[in-house]
């Protein structure tokens, strides 16, 4: 896929790094624990998707894996990383992407901006210290 064609806000490019960096810096990605994350945000994420397929419905995550969030964290790292990200202010949301090696679709959501960052804000409180 080529790159999303988006320009992050100031304060966005600021979060995604945040998260990055942390995640980056942990190089242990277990230790969160899903059933701490409100019923509203373990909505959001759909994780165990066989066909992934570009669904217009906002405020989901579809992605593969075993695990909610350590695959959704690797998934949301590398759409980061590698720019697969897309800001929409009209809409105030996020359309996230990740791919495969072999190029496959392997995350899709179209997410509300707030509620990306509750997300966020959330999984990390998460975390085992």
């Amino acid at each position: 896929m080529k790159k999303l064609k988006s320009k992050l806000e100031g304060d966005e490019v600021l979060l995604f790094y945040d998260f990055l960096y942390q995640y980056e810096k942990d190089s242990n990605h277990k230790g969160y624990n899903s059933r701490y994350l409100s019923k509203e945000l373990r909505k959001v994420l759909m994780n165990n998707q066989k066909d992934i397929h570009k669904s217009q419905n906002t405020n989901a995550i579809l992605y593969t894996g075993k695990t909610v969030i350590a695959d959704f964290l690797k998934h949301l790292r590398n759409s980061f990383a590698h720019c697969y990200i897309q800001s929409n202010s009209q809409k105030a949301c996020f359309v996230l992407y990740d791919e495969d090696r072999s190029g496959k679709c392997s995350m899709y959501g179209i997410v509300n901006k707030a509620l990306l960052y509750k997300l966020l804000k959330e999984i990390n409180k998460t975390r085992k210290q």
